[in-house]
C-alpha cells in the first residue's frame, strides 16, 4: 500500500464493505510501488494522479464506487498573500476547475 496520505480512506473503504485487507508492504515512494506491481509482486490501491503518463506493464483498473478525497491550500493570512502565493492560488484553482471537467 502506498503511504501517500490516503491509507484511511481506503482502509474505512474496506471497512465500511466489511471486506478485509492482507497488506504486506507499505511504500512511500510511488514509482517502487508500481515497479512491484509491474513485477507481479502484489496488487495496490493509489490515487490515479501517481500514476505515470506512459504506459508501464500493469493493468489499471477503477474502482467502483470511487474513493474521493478532499485536499486544500493553507495560508497563514489572506491579507498577507505574496504575489507569487495568490498566483499560485489562482493556477490550483484553475488547474483543479480544467481537472473536473
Amino acid at each position: 500500500m502506498l503511504k501517500s496520505g490516503c491509507e484511511s480512506l481506503v482502509i474505512n473503504a474496506f471497512q465500511e464493505n466489511e471486506l478485509s485487507m492482507n497488506t504486506q508492504l507499505e511504500i512511500a515512494d510511488n514509482s517502487t510501488l508500481i515497479s512491484m506491481v509491474e513485477a507481479g509482486i502484489g496488487v495496490t490501491i493509489v490515487p490515479s494522479m501517481i500514476l505515470p503518463s506512459t504506459p508501464v506493464n500493469v493493468v489499471v483498473k477503477p474502482l467502483i464506487p470511487s474513493l474521493v478525497r478532499e485536499v486544500g491550500l493553507v495560508v497563514r493570512s489572506q491579507q498577507l498573500l505574496s504575489p507569487i502565493v495568490t498566483a499560485f492560488i489562482e493556477e490550483a484553482q484553475n488547474g483543479l476547475e480544467e481537472f473536473m471537467k
